[in-house]
């Protein structure tokens, strides 16, 4: 069995069983970008070596995709087992101090807000939260012309009000 828990921005703890007949002493635990090669036989100098489960893996990266990987140090001229894995998981948002200020340009420009950079959205239907650099929204006639600062890329939220027309609301 392998598995993660105790996820934050910067940790996580693999645990993982040892199912051989004669309990092991030392395993190597790898955690690597998601889609990074898996390891094999020859891998050598980024796996820490563990003495027991679970092993706290630290200095990782917050709203990173990661996988991870365990072997058994069979010791002497047996050498190691096959690495058993992956297990995937996205480390959590880092935490940030108020007042926050975010200019929007590392975010995908998309009238359908992609959950990235550690914000997200509940979409309600035509009128939701978007990312632009042209400054469209889905109602007509409306809409913020540029960006507060950077490139040009923003975030708003297009509103239509029944008896009064639409409105945009940019948020910089």
């Amino acid at each position: 069995m392998l598995a993660v828990n105790n996820i934050t921005d910067t940790t996580v703890d693999v645990e993982f069983t040892d199912t051989n007949a004669t309990a092991a002493t030392s395993y190597e635990v790898l955690v690597q970008p998601a889609g990074d090669p898996a390891p094999d036989a020859t891998t050598t100098g980024i796996q820490q070596t563990a003495s027991a489960s679970p092993y706290n893996w630290t200095g990782l990266t917050a709203f990173t995709n990661y996988d991870v990987y365990v072997r058994t140090d069979c010791m002497g001229a047996a050498g190691f087992s096959v690495w058993s894995g992956p297990i995937s998981f996205q480390t959590a948002c880092a935490v940030f101090t108020a007042p926050y200020f975010d200019n929007f340009e590392a975010f995908t420009a998309s009238t359908n807000f992609v959950e990235e950079n550690c914000w997200s959205a509940d979409s309600d239907g035509a009128y939701d939260w978007n990312v632009d650099n042209n400054g469209s929204t889905p109602s007509t006639g409306t809409g913020p012309l540029g960006a507060f600062s950077g490139s040009q890329s923003f975030l708003y939220r297009s509103i239509f009000y029944r008896c009064r027309g639409a409105f945009s609301f940019p948020y910089y």
